[in-house]
This record gives C-alpha cells, sequence and structure tokens, in this order.
C-alpha cells in the first residue's frame, strides 16, 4: 500500500450564480472554521531569494500536525486549488480542487476533488473516514447553507459560533444606545451597530471596517466612521491601527494606538520591508470591547483568495512551466506580479514606484483602444515581462511562461485599493476623532509620511485695527466666534482644526474638493455674521494646497510638516480677503471643479512667486458668487 492516493469527487448543484457564490465559497477561513477543522497557527519562514515559506500547526484528536502549505491557486469566479505537504501527522500529502461551472439555468455545478496521501498507519483508515465520509457530509452542508443565503432562505452563509451577551452586557448596550442617540448620532444606526454587536457571529465582530457597515445600511460613510469613533470612547468598541503591506495588503502588524506606530515595518509574508503611510498602509479597524463579549479570533485558513480579494489570479509555475489560461478583464489597470522576484526590501511610496523598484512586476492596460486579447507573461532571470503590455478589454488569454530554474509564484491583482478602508489619513483629519482622542499621537521623534492632504490655512484679515475699532472685549467675542465658525465648517465637511496659530488656523482634509467646498461655506458663514455685526466687520484670508506631507507629535498633538504644508500657509498671504487662493494641485482636481461650477465660484488665474520658494505658482483665486464685504484695513499679523 506504500504511496496510495486516495481520491474523491464530489459534486453539488446550487440555485445560485457563480459570481454569487464566490465570495463564499473562497472563503476558506470560514469554511474550514465551519467544517470541523481546528484552529491553525501559522508562522512565515523567509527565503533567500525573495518571499517567504508558510507553516501551520494544529492538533486534531490530541495529535499534531505541521504542514507546509504551498501557495493558493486560483482564476477569480471560476476555480482555485490548494496543496498541502505535511511534515507531522498522519498524512503525507493532500491537494484540493473547487472548481464552479455556471449552468444554463443561472445556477451553479460545484465540483470539490481531494487527493491524500497517507503520512503513516493512522493515515490509511483515517482518510477514508475523515475524508471520505464526514468531510464530505459537513462540506455538503457548508456549500448548501451558502446557496441558502445568496437566495435569502438562510440568515446567513456560515453557521458560525456566537458568543452569548450576558444580561449585565445588555443593559450596558442599553446604556450605549442612549447615550449615542444623545451625542446626536442617528438613533436608527445607533441600533443597527448595537443589533449587530448583539448578533452577529463572532468573527464579525474582530476587524469592523466602518465603510464596509456604512454600504451595508445604506448610511453615510462619515456618519457610520464617527459612530464607530464615539463607541469607542464610550467602551463599546475597541479601535486598532492595522499595517497593511503595500504587496500583498494583509494587516500583518496591529497598533492599539498610533504611539505604537512606526514609519517602517516588515511584512513576513512578502519577506519585505516598507515605508508605512498613513494614506495607504494604516487602516482603523474596530472591535467589540471585552466587557461586552469576550471573544477570541481564532485562523484557519490565511492563503486563500478572499483574504486577497484584490488578486484575481494566482498560478504557482514549476520550472520550464508553461500555462494557456483566460479572464475577463474590465477597462483598468492591472498589475502582474512574481513575489518570489522581486527582492527581499523595498520602501515603496506610490504604485509607480513599486513598478519600477522591482524586476518582478509589471503593469497591465486594459482598454477598448485595442481588439489584441493575448498576452504573454514570461518570466525570466532577468524580471517579469508582459508582451505585450496593452490588450483589449473583455475575455483575454494569458500565456504564463516560467523560463527560470526555480517554481515561481505569478498573478495579477487590481491597482486600486478598497474604497472600504479608513485609513489613518482620512480618521486622523476628522475633527471627531481630534476632538475624542485628544491624546492620540505619534511617538516623540517619530514621523510618518502621508501620501496626500489637503491644507488649509486661514488668518483674519485688520484683526489689530478691529480692536482698536470695537474695543478688545467686544474683539476678542467676535474672534472666538469666528473660530467657532472656522471649526464648525471644518468639522462639517470631514476635516480637522490642527492647530490655531494667532488669529489663524490650520486645517486638514482627505479629500480636497472637502477642502474647498468647507473654505466656501466658511466665506458664507462669516458673510452672515456679518450681516448681524455690520461695524468693523470680519475679512477671512484662505488658502489651500494639497501633497505628501509628514505627520509627526508637536505639544503632544497630531500636526503636520513639510514643503506642502509651508506653500499652504504661504497661498494665505496671497489672499485679498473674503476669497480663496488654491493651489494648481487643488485646481486640478475633477470634484473641486464640479464644487466651483454647481456653486457658480468665480476663478482668476493668476501666478505669484512665494515667499521661501524660488519658481513662480500657478495660483487660482475663488471668490464666492456674491457681493463681497466691505474690506477691513491690512493685516499686521499673518499665519505664515
Amino acid at each position: 500500500m506504500a504511496g496510495i492516493t486516495f481520491h474523491y469527487r464530489w459534486r453539488w448543484s446550487l440555485r445560485s450564480d457563480v459570481a454569487s457564490l464566490w465570495p463564499y465559497v473562497s472563503d476558506t477561513d470560514r469554511f474550514r472554521a465551519v467544517t470541523g477543522f481546528p484552529a491553525a497557527a501559522f508562522t512565515e519562514e523567509p527565503l533567500p531569494e525573495g518571499g517567504s515559506r508558510r507553516i501551520g500547526r494544529m492538533r486534531k484528536y490530541g495529535f499534531p500536525i505541521v504542514w507546509e502549505e504551498m501557495p493558493f491557486e486560483w482564476i477569480r469566479e471560476r476555480e482555485f486549488s490548494e496543496v498541502h505537504n505535511y511534515l507531522v501527522g498522519p498524512l503525507k500529502y493532500i491537494r484540493i480542487s473547487t472548481r464552479l461551472d455556471a449552468r444554463d439555468d443561472g445556477g451553479t455545478d460545484l465540483t470539490y476533488e481531494v487527493w491524500a496521501q497517507p503520512g503513516n498507519i493512522l493515515g490509511y483508515p483515517g482518510i477514508p473516514i475523515q475524508i471520505g465520509l464526514l468531510q464530505r457530509y459537513l462540506f455538503g452542508r457548508a456549500f448548501r447553507q451558502m446557496d441558502a443565503y445568496v437566495q435569502a432562505s438562510a440568515a446567513r452563509p456560515f453557521q458560525t459560533t456566537r458568543t452569548p451577551i450576558s444580561p449585565a452586557g445588555r443593559a450596558r448596550l442599553r446604556e450605549f444606545n442612549t447615550a449615542l442617540t444623545s451625542a446626536g448620532d442617528d438613533p436608527a444606526l445607533v441600533s443597527r451597530l448595537i443589533e449587530h454587536i448583539s448578533n452577529a457571529p463572532d468573527d464579525q465582530l474582530f476587524r469592523m471596517r466602518p465603510f464596509y457597515f456604512a454600504t451595508l445600511w445604506d448610511a453615510d460613510r462619515y456618519a457610520t466612521l464617527e459612530l464607530f469613533l464615539r463607541a469607542t470612547r464610550l467602551g463599546l468598541l475597541d479601535l486598532s491601527w492595522d499595517m497593511l503591506c503595500p504587496e500583498c495588503r494583509g494587516a500583518k502588524h496591529r497598533a492599539q494606538g498610533l504611539h505604537d506606530l512606526s514609519h517602517g515595518a516588515h511584512c513576513p509574508s512578502c519577506n519585505i520591508d516598507y515605508e508605512v503611510d498613513f494614506a495607504r498602509s494604516v487602516e482603523a479597524t474596530f472591535q467589540v470591547n471585552s466587557s461586552i463579549k469576550k471573544i477570541v479570533r481564532n485562523e484557519y485558513c490565511v492563503g486563500s483568495p478572499q483574504n486577497t480579494p484584490h488578486i484575481l489570479l494566482q498560478q504557482y509555475l514549476a520550472p520550464g512551466e508553461k500555462r494557456i489560461l483566460k479572464l475577463p478583464l474590465e477597462v483598468r489597470r492591472y498589475r502582474w506580479r512574481a513575489p518570489m522576484m522581486a527582492g527581499k526590501s523595498i520602501t515603496p511610496r506610490t504604485l509607480a514606484d513599486m513598478t519600477q523598484m522591482s524586476r518582478g512586476r509589471a503593469l497591465l492596460e486594459a482598454s477598448t483602444d485595442t481588439k489584441n486579447q493575448v498576452c504573454a507573461v514570461i518570466l525570466d532571470e532577468s524580471g517579469l515581462h508582459l508582451l505585450p503590455d496593452e490588450i483589449g478589454a473583455g475575455m483575454v488569454t494569458f500565456t504564463l511562461q516560467n523560463d527560470t530554474d526555480r517554481p515561481q509564484v505569478v498573478l495579477l491583482e487590481q491597482t486600486e485599493w478598497s474604497d472600504q478602508a479608513s485609513t489613518a489619513a482620512e480618521v486622523t483629519s476628522l475633527q471627531t476623532f481630534r476632538d475624542l482622542f485628544s491624546s492620540e499621537a505619534l511617538r516623540p521623534g517619530e514621523s510618518i509620511s502621508v501620501e496626500s492632504l489637503a491644507i488649509l490655512f486661514t488668518d483674519l484679515k485688520g484683526s489689530t485695527a478691529l480692536y482698536r475699532t470695537v474695543g478688545d472685549a467686544p474683539a476678542f467675542r467676535r474672534v472666538m466666534d469666528h473660530f467657532s465658525i472656522l471649526r464648525d465648517g471644518v468639522a462639517r465637511h470631514h476635516g480637522g482644526l490642527v492647530k490655531t496659530i494667532g488669529d489663524a488656523i490650520m486645517a486638514v482634509f482627505r479629500d480636497p474638493a472637502d477642502a474647498v467646498t468647507a473654505a466656501l461655506d466658511i466665506l458664507d458663514g462669516i458673510q452672515e455674521y456679518n450681516a448681524g455685526h455690520p461695524a468693523a466687520p470680519l475679512v477671512l484670508k484662505m488658502g489651500i494646497h494639497q501633497g505628501a506631507c509628514i505627520a509627526v507629535t508637536l505639544n503632544e498633538r497630531l500636526d503636520y510638516f513639510g514643503s506642502v504644508v509651508n506653500l499652504a500657509a504661504r497661498l494665505e498671504g496671497q489672499s485679498q480677503g473674503d476669497d480663496v487662493v488654491i493651489s494648481e494641485a487643488i485646481a486640478s482636481d475633477p470634484t473641486v471643479n464640479e464644487v466651483l461650477q454647481e456653486r457658480g465660484v468665480q476663478v482668476e488665474a493668476f501666478t505669484a512667486t512665494l515667499k521661501g520658494f524660488s519658481e513662480s505658482y500657478s495660483l487660482r483665486r475663488l471668490t464666492p458668487g456674491r457681493t463681497p464685504q466691505v474690506a477691513a484695513p491690512a493685516s499686521t499679523n499673518g499665519a505664515a
């Protein structure tokens, strides 16, 4: 019986279509959890040529089991397979293949195959009993559950564990409900969050993403994010900062506070070092506080397709191997990548940097400009090559060829990052976060890059003369009122007030359109305020610029520095009052142009040389479409 291989092939006819079933069928982490597999521990052993070797460990029926997990292979919405080579335990080898075939009636035929070799005497009776009988039943039940969920005849796609809430916990939830509603959160949104925490399976109470729930609940993204932040401040949720690898996009490290973040990180799966960026590689996620539910996060599988949904295709090629396969592509940019050719250390800032810095990457453009839908992907000792690098959208035929002398993993991925991630740049620029978590800051001396932020500076024009005209006490009240208008306008449009500088402020926004909208609304607010205070009206100067900067801690608060910040401060000095001066970087943003057109803003182009900068800058002066207030005397102080 030496070398015997057991082979099982099962087929289930499901009512749902392939695209609807794929997210659940390919989620092998939860699939294993509901089909009798024990929780596992995984370690990544770095390989000298790049990439890593994944080792899994678990115990079943009291016996230790250790295996090397080979890279998964898949073609999205069609098939995936996995191979385990066992180092300890009753098995020697197992290969699993899952394929989804669409039927003419709209349903799916799901074929599941297993090849297993015993590793010792226990494997011979164990494989037919454990796999041939028990797992066949459990697998079929799990697939039918997914099908029923898609068909809306089951409440959940997986029969996962739900930890009950104690009576004391339920009392606390009622208190949280009242507190959040009293704080101004939408009662319906609060009820949704409380219901989710009360009834969701345990695996859905870890790494919760507010923007995902906003989509699920058909709610405003920022209202949902702010609800999660307030729930954290009250003790209902816990906030963590996940550091995402720029290659696999996995959350390999988790920090409990900004103080624990570092500008550099390492991904053990990809075996690369990378520079952390607030705008891309740090994400805020939430989980239920242990005082409400004490739950444990177990891992069952870390390499499945659903863990990296941005990867459309992944294949493992032996030396000299050639494969031909087909995949439908939409009109967009994609990237081919060979992780084991990429080298061990990169510090990319942008996708273009990542492509240029390694011989194991290449960009592919799918467009309607070409009819050719055939592409060769060749791996050789000089790198990864595409012939051609632009193809026609639709069903594309790829020829994959490994001309190196070692196995290679090659994958095709979407270049866009998920819009469901609440990045650190987005969260920390919110006024709600800065109010609720004022002590959250980077550790002293640490600095982290931010790929892009919109920076707003303001200053009161003629504030010194204002004190002389109306007197110290009335002038001070007006200045404080002006700060309230500024703060409300910034907060209403998803920005955060970083600091005040005399009679000026610095604020940040993730979206340049939000920054411009906030500035225009603030000018409207100042005009409305002046209508009730006609003597010595307030005149505001404003400037906005966008670009990369550095996040640091200053005076125990999160602050931002860099040439982009300096230039934004200088733009305010170009304002004449009751207008907004924006840079070319802001003016060229399509969403900013939509705002300007919708509001009928007068746009004046001009150039200027700014203090501290040698070159001239192309700028725009934005004036609201209304008659401006009478200008106050010239300013004698400034933010810059």
